[in-house]
């Protein structure tokens, strides 16, 4: 009994600290947020002056076929809209994904990447020690798009600069992997 009490007190503690931040989040990310695509929007923030530039997309299908790996450059998958939208405490990039091949194909994984101009490299970016990275499982239709939110690991006062969303997808088949650079800059 004593042991059915304390589940149902940690499920009703852990249901209003939910609520709690949906509703701080929402309320903080309307007041903060910042479309930063090629369009203006009119909710930006105005002490803001950053933007976001859309670069080069990268999208490579990998088969397995048999014994051997085919590598070919992919166009079936677009990656577009991308809004960068963050607040003190932590910072967003959001963009739409468009499945254009024959298959559904579903998320595996995400990391992003800073370049460093005076090496002409790229660096993988840390998560926060505190960052606990789960990664759900989204699929995509064939002929949908869906939208993704990735926590990008960029301090609010030193984002400038350029980026790269790498993105891992899979078929439903298991026979072609999907890996999709998405570079952009943040002036």
């Amino acid at each position: 009994m004593r042991k059915l009490l304390s589940i149902l007190a940690g499920i009703i503690l852990s249901l209003i600290l939910v609520i709690c931040q949906s509703n701080t989040g929402t309320n903080e990310k309307k007041a903060q947020s910042l479309n930063l695509s090629d369009e203006t929007s009119e909710d930006a923030t105005p002490h803001y002056h950053d933007s976001l530039v859309p670069l080069a997309t990268t999208i490579q299908e990998r088969r397995i076929n048999e014994q051997t790996i085919i590598d070919k450059s992919n166009t079936d998958i677009e990656v577009y809209l991308l809004q960068h939208d963050y607040n003190s405490l932590s910072s967003f990039v959001k963009t739409e994904i468009a499945n254009h091949t024959p298959d559904t194909i579903f998320y595996r994984n995400d990391h992003f990447r800073s370049y460093n101009d005076s090496t002409n490299s790229w660096t993988t970016m840390r998560y926060p020690d505190n960052y606990a990275k789960v990664d759900i499982t989204q699929f995509i239709p064939p002929g949908e798009a869906k939208q993704f939110q990735f926590f990008f690991p960029v301090s609010p006062n030193s984002h400038k600069g350029t980026y790269r969303l790498d993105l891992i997808f899979q078929n439903t088949t298991h026979k072609s992997y999907y890996y999709v650079s998405k570079n952009f800059k943040i002036k």
